[in-house]
């Protein structure tokens, strides 16, 4: 894990998934992806050209085409009660699985 967190592309990466888990599961808790806008709205939270954020938009964070930036996942965290170390901690644990297989792959085909 420390070799992980040395790399800042990989801890981007790991930053990019704990990003998407977390608004899947803020998405979960609030009972969908509309009513997450709406309490996205009511928080004052609003896109980077000033329009409210609306399912799709959200539908993009979760699919990793676009994310709204830290604070906006900060407060989805908050509000909801998602531990962001742990969305962290699983994100570096999966991005290290991922890694260990292509070595393993990549060294069984060097065999």
């Amino acid at each position: 894990m420390a070799a992980l967190l040395a790399n800042p592309d990989l801890v981007e990466a790991a930053s990019r998934r704990a990003f998407r888990d977390i608004a899947a599961e803020a998405v979960r808790r609030a009972g969908g992806a509309e009513k997450l806008a709406a309490a996205l709205a009511e928080m004052g939270f609003a896109g980077r050209k000033g329009d409210a954020y609306v399912p799709e938009s959200i539908a993009h964070w979760i699919a990793g085409r676009s994310d709204p930036g830290g604070v906006v996942m900060a407060a989805l965290a908050y509000r909801w009660g998602i531990s962001v170390d742990r969305a962290m901690a699983m994100a570096l644990e999966a991005i290290e699985a991922g890694a260990a297989l292509r070595a393993n792959d990549e060294e069984a085909e060097s065999a």
